[in-house]
């Protein structure tokens, strides 16, 4: 009895120790290439995404990133721990083909969270890929071909994307390593997937995602990488617009109205109706040797109103419009007027006005 209390005792107070995953390691899928001190890791898939449209390309295991005329929002995050977002902004905007989708879509594995490593993760891959390839004899995947790689990054020049190769060499031939090399989007490139371990990418390095705008409603101070949720209200912020809104945090310069400015003396030649409540000093007028007549009506039944004096000497014509107001200088006189429309005048007439004046 004795003996088994000691024994119970030995056991209680002697910790276990558990073999945790390590870089090298088979896991989850594919090899572990990355681990932080957090154990938060990155897995690489065993083989290569094939092709899965006809790009005209000898080897079937090159695709095209995207359409190279097109920025693509949500892909500019280069840190280890950006390549899940930028695949994700990749498979919303992108058609199935391409690089990102791939990668998305894949269940190599049984898991369906791989992406496309953005071009730090994509280079920790590169300076790994000794025991990478090392690992692949072991477990039957696909070794490394010395080609472009394609990461999920988009290029400073929005028309190309990050790639890498496994070893480049500089002007005299010698290896330097891989080196990142911006590549047209519609250029041919393999694609490699990862993903994380647990499908946990909360790296110790990696910033927080949020909105980055300052001046956006949910700016969010702490946040070091923009995840395009930035909220703002929108309008106009034009303040000689006549519908300007302090309030407004993103303008949109089509939604401003100017309409409202212009000329407010309605004795004035070019005052154009009541609507007009900024007066801009464009107001004009007739000598004293002559009199402004106005013309003016609502909407008139979709017709195109004439208006003439002295069979033509003077003339107004113009499309239905409500509130069509115009005016002009005639000497002092009497004059014959003419008022005519290119329909017939019905009953529907009825509720409209026609205002010709004022005189003095």
């Amino acid at each position: 009895m004795t003996k088994f209390r000691n024994l119970l005792i030995s056991l209680l107070f002697h910790p276990v120790f558990l073999c945790a995953q390590t870089v090298g390691d088979f896991y989850q899928g594919g090899i572990i290439f990355y681990q932080d001190s957090s154990g938060h890791g990155l897995i690489i898939d065993t083989s290569y995404l094939e092709a899965s449209f006809d790009w005209g390309y000898d080897d079937s295991l090159m695709s095209e990133w995207g359409v190279h005329w097109f920025g693509n929002p949500g892909t500019e995050g280069t840190f280890i721990g950006a390549g899940q977002f930028n695949t994700n902004s990749l498979a919303a905007d992108n058609d199935n083909h391409y690089a990102g989708n791939l990668c998305f879509n894949s269940n190599n594995g049984g898991f369906s969270d791989w992406f496309l490593p953005s071009k730090n993760e994509l280079h920790e891959v590169m300076l790994n890929i000794n025991l990478i390839d090392s690992m692949m004899e072991i477990h039957g995947g696909q070794p490394f071909n010395n080609a472009l790689h394609w990461s999920s990054t988009q290029g400073n020049n929005t028309s190309k994307a990050w790639s890498l190769s496994p070893s480049a060499t500089n002007s005299n031939g010698e290896p330097v390593g891989p080196l990142p090399l911006e590549w047209t989007k519609s250029n041919p490139a393999l694609v490699r997937a990862v993903r994380c371990i647990n499908n946990d990418c909360a790296f110790d390095s990696a910033p927080s995602y949020g909105c980055t705008d300052p001046i956006a409603e949910n700016y969010n101070p702490n946040a070091g990488a923009d995840d395009l949720s930035c909220e703002y209200i929108v309008g106009c912020k034009d303040s000689t617009a006549c519908n300007f809104d302090s309030e407004v945090t993103l303008n949109n310069s089509m939604l401003c109205d100017f309409n409202c400015i212009g000329c407010t003396d309605s004795s004035a030649l070019n005052y154009l109706g009541s609507e007009i409540t900024i007066d801009d000093g464009s107001c004009l007028y007739c000598t004293e040797d002559y009199q402004t007549i106005h013309v003016s009506y609502d909407s008139i039944i979709g017709n195109t109103m004439f208006f003439q004096i002295n069979n033509g000497e003077i003339a107004f014509e113009h499309i239905t419009e409500e509130n069509f107001n115009i005016g002009v200088c005639i000497p002092d006189g009497c004059y014959s007027l003419h008022l005519f429309a290119d329909c017939n005048i019905t009953e529907e007439w009825i509720g409209n006005t026609i205002e010709i004046g004022s005189f003095s």
